[in-house]
């Protein structure tokens, strides 16, 4: 299919553009009724985009960017997709009077990186986190390098680098426009999105600018987004340099532009740019713009693209201001770069040398991410629908209104309904990082075009950005939920951890036993957050040694969030059945897979026998690409809370909005050099996550910031070592707790752990007294754990206590000879883990209590730290009548 579109931009009409904006009125009840059809999600005719940009009351300034806001919000959540260019040469044939690159600027070094040059540049681009680039090119390529095969090259050099964090899996192209032929070779390369500006659609201003070179030829760059479509290429990306003409007009064409491509092909632009001109070395023009753009008017054409355009995404460079690319975001920006070089060598040895333009935003890419996760943006470098072949008019038809939306919305959001609050932890504000994307399952996968056979484009690896390692790294452990493996030997435990995981972790060996001690690992699992998944040794291992592993095997069963039973296709063994039965008295979600089906599948009875016995279950492979999709999406749907079931918070329930919260944080020799402990990390960010407000003092400054208040706060939350100080400076009718009373119910059962507080005062001398402490830590001389708790116990029995400490994950099997039980906060344990000890310790009939409460019964000020939580209480005053 050829016309006269392939070459000459016909379908631009200007004349229709200056009668639009002459007819058009923007009164109030006109906007209004814009706006109102603009929140339809719908789009907007070219009238009403004509209308809109006639606006200039303040007012109706602040109408229309309520409603892009809106409208933002409602179809991209606080999803925000970061890129990076590369420049690869600053050659250029043309003579663009705005422009750095211009042909005879003599003050800028000319140079075409090689391909070992373009291969570092990727690896420094990995190195930052980037995994969508748009390689750009000077329109001008080195004929020793084969011209446009040179672009080839860059492109194959860019993909074929895979390095220590993963490998570039979107790249998107802006070069000169092309013959329909290159195009296809450009489609052949496998390129995102092909983006290109027209700088200008006014003929006789773009005729004003551009005074030598292919690029004088107005309908040759016009078209060929035409030409760019007819090869194939389904994502176009389209701009205008805003400060060349009238930006109203301009806006109106890019309008009439996508029109044309809808009509013609069936979709429109995957984006739209909008950089405005920035001053540029050797180019004059761009010091002083001929139709320069206020900041006001910026933001209104961001505010009606987003509103004429809603499913196109809109693309803001570092060309911007940090301030100015803050509110385009929230206006209807949904994708920025971060970190940006505009000159070729930019991120490596050549760090230094001009630029296409200045840059207005010089932050990393780190510190952008800090501030969009800060300010409540999920900051993605997601690009599983293009490597599912989700692109042009099949991503768009999901995209858009209709019979589909919820099928793209299940793909693809910020914070998916269900998935459990629990999940949304301090030090988890990258796991709603939505940029979640479920588009790596099955149904995507099998329709997704071949690829090279590299690891970006293996759905197995999971999608490692420099977010999602943060995320990882900075969410504890104790926070993540735990997913354990478990199963006989050879039964694929460690193959399916690896699979999942992405990693090759565990060790997989035909012979029997392989796992001896539990093998941990961390893992981002889309769009839910991070999980800590568990492998195990054999349940049926045999021997002294064997025995000892199978021991371990069960402390993890105890602990974790969610089981997954590996068993083989002859079905349920006795040790698989033990197994399902603590998983059902505990309560915790378990999948049966029933494993190794690519050698041998289950007879039909035996795989009835066993749904009906064990549930459903899923018959799967390890070596299935598919399967491990499968599995992937049935662990998010069992990470989800039943309905109904409480989630576990430490203050948020305790606050409203706006509220004030005092933090009496301690920094003695006890704290951690240069940072808070994690329960005042988590409180501080409850409080935040609440819209609440938090005041950190130090106990000796408390009691006269709490003087200069005109208002009481709220709620009182102080370390547990200052708690009688406190108490005495605190008005009764303020209420009053600690860190760790409030982990208590954050971590395990609140009453329970109450009730044992209430029995410390049946102490006597003599008895044995278990203080068990989750992390391990070089003891200090006046350890919390180790020293002052057992004091202060002592004190309360009226003489010594015999006091045993175990650290870490190790935990008594009996605890008869015990008195009590106190267990530290658990912030490094999981909420099961907690749960789990203790359920044994009420198996056994010892009370159990934690340091907070203990501390607090010793200080004599229970009653006051506890009366936030009656129910806590009343267990306490039970708990004592009964001594």
């Amino acid at each position: 299919m050829s016309d006269l579109h392939d070459t000459q931009a016909d379908w631009l009409a200007p004349a229709a553009i200056e009668a639009a904006l002459a007819d058009a009125v923007a009164d109030p009840v006109r906007v209004q009724e814009i706006l109102a059809r603009a929140r339809e999600l719908k789009g907007l005719d070219f009238a009403d985009v004509a209308a809109l940009t006639l606006i200039d009351s303040a007012e109706l300034c602040e109408a229309l960017f309520a409603t892009a806001r809106e409208v933002k919000e409602a179809i991209y959540g606080r999803r925000m997709v970061l890129f990076a260019p590369l420049y690869i040469s600053n050659l250029c044939k043309n003579e663009c009077s705005y422009c750095a690159f211009r042909r005879s600027n003599k003050d800028i070094q000319r140079h075409a990186l090689d391909m070992d040059a373009i291969r570092h540049e990727a690896r420094q681009l990995i190195d930052q986190g980037q995994k969508r680039v748009l390689l750009v090119a000077g329109e001008g390529y080195p004929a020793a390098r084969g011209g446009f095969r040179y672009v080839l090259d860059a492109i194959e050099a860019v993909y074929s680098v895979t390095h220590a964090h993963g490998n570039i899996r979107r790249l998107n192209v802006n070069v000169a426009p092309l013959e329909l032929a290159q195009f296809h070779d450009l489609k052949a390369a496998e390129i995102g999105t092909y983006q290109l500006f027209q700088e200008t659609y006014h003929r006789a201003a773009y005729a004003r600018v551009h005074l030598g070179g292919q690029k004088t030829d107005f309908d040759w760059r016009c078209s060929a987004m035409d030409r760019a479509m007819l090869a194939g290429i389904d994502d176009v990306g389209l701009g205008v340099l805003f400060g060349l003409h009238d930006w109203r007009f301009e806006l109106l064409s890019l309008m009439q532009h996508a029109a044309h491509l809808e009509d013609r092909f069936g979709v429109g632009p995957h984006t739209i740019s909008v950089p405005r001109i920035e001053p540029a070395e050797g180019a004059p023009l761009s010091e002083a713009p001929p139709a320069g753009v206020s900041d006001l008017d910026f933001k209104k054409i961001i505010a009606i693209l987003r509103l004429a355009v809603p499913y196109t995404g809109l693309i803001l460079s570092t060309r911007e201001s940090a301030a100015m690319r803050r509110e385009a975001c929230a206006l209807g920006v949904s994708q920025i770069s971060a970190g940006s070089r505009t000159n070729p060598g930019g991120y490596g040895a050549d760090e230094d040398s001009t630029g296409q333009f200045q840059l207005g935003d010089h932050r990393s890419l780190e510190e952008v991410v800090a501030e969009l996760a800060a300010s409540g943006y999920v900051p993605s470098f997601c690009t599983a629908c293009y490597r599912a072949g989700r692109t042009g008019k099949d991503f768009m038809d999901l995209a858009k209104p209709g019979a589909d939306q919820a099928q793209v919305r299940s793909q693809c959001r910020d914070h998916p309904p269900g998935i459990p609050v629990r999940l949304r932890q301090p030090g988890h504000a990258a796991g709603r990082l939505a940029g979640h994307c479920r588009s790596t399952g099955r149904h995507g996968a099998e329709n997704a075009p071949q690829r090279r056979k590299n690891a970006r484009h293996d759905p197995r690896r999971p999608a490692r950005h420099l977010l999602l390692r943060r995320t990882m790294l900075t969410t504890p452990r104790g926070v993540m939920p735990h997913i354990g493996l478990f199963g006989c030997r050879n039964a694929g435990k460690s193959s399916w951890f690896n699979a999942l995981t992405g990693q090759e972790r565990a060790i997989v060996s035909a012979r029997p036993g392989s796992t001896t001690d539990p093998v941990e690992k961390a893992y981002e699992l889309l769009p839910f957050g991070p999980v800590l998944f568990v492998d195990t040794a054999g349940l049926d291992d045999e021997g002294e040694l064997g025995m000892l592993r199978v021991q371990k095997t069960r402390a993890v069963l105890a602990r974790v969030d969610l089981v997954v039973l590996l068993v083989s296709p002859g079905g349920l063994r006795d040790e698989d059945r033990v197994v399902l039965r603590e998983a059902r008295a505990r309560g915790v979600p378990y999948l049966v897979l029933v494993n190794h089906c690519d050698v041998e599948r289950p007879a039909h009875d035996v795989l009835a026998a066993l749904q009906q016995e064990a549930g459903r279950c899923l018959t799967v492979s390890s070596l299935s690409d598919d399967d491990v999709a499968e599995v992937r999406q049935a662990l998010l749907a069992l990470l989800q809370p039943p309905a109904g079931e409480p989630v576990p918070v430490l203050v948020g329930d305790l606050l409203a909005p706006q509220d004030l919260v005092l933090l009496v944080v301690p920094i003695d020799i006890s704290a951690p050099k240069g940072r808070l402990i994690l329960p005042q990390v988590m409180t501080l960010r409850e409080v935040l996550d609440r819209d609440a407000c938090a005041l950190v003092v130090k106990e000796q400054d408390y009691a006269a910031r709490l003087a200069r208040l005109d208002v009481p706060p709220a709620l009182v939350v102080c370390d547990s070592q200052v708690v009688q100080p406190v108490v005495q400076q605190t008005p009764d009718t303020v209420p009053l707790t600690t860190f760790s009373i409030l982990m208590s119910r954050f971590k395990g059962d609140m009453v329970q752990l109450a009730q044992g507080a209430g029995c410390i005062r049946r102490l006597l001398p003599g008895d044995r007294v278990l203080i068990a402490e989750a992390c391990s830590h070089h003891a200090q001389d006046d350890d919390i754990g180790r020293v002052k708790i057992p004091r202060l116990l002592s004190r309360a029995a009226n003489g010594p206590l015999e006091v045993d400490v175990v650290a870490g994950r190790d935990f008594p099997d009996d605890l008869s000879g015990y008195q009590l039980v106190v267990q530290c906060g658990g912030c490094m344990v999981t909420r099961q883990d907690m749960l789990a000890r203790q359920r044994q310790a009420a198996r056994q009939g010892v009370p159990v209590t934690n340091y907070g409460m203990a501390i607090s019964v010793a200080q004599g000020v229970i009653e006051r730290t506890l009366a936030c939580f009656p129910a806590a209480l009343e267990a306490y005053r039970q708990a004592g009548r009964q001594h």
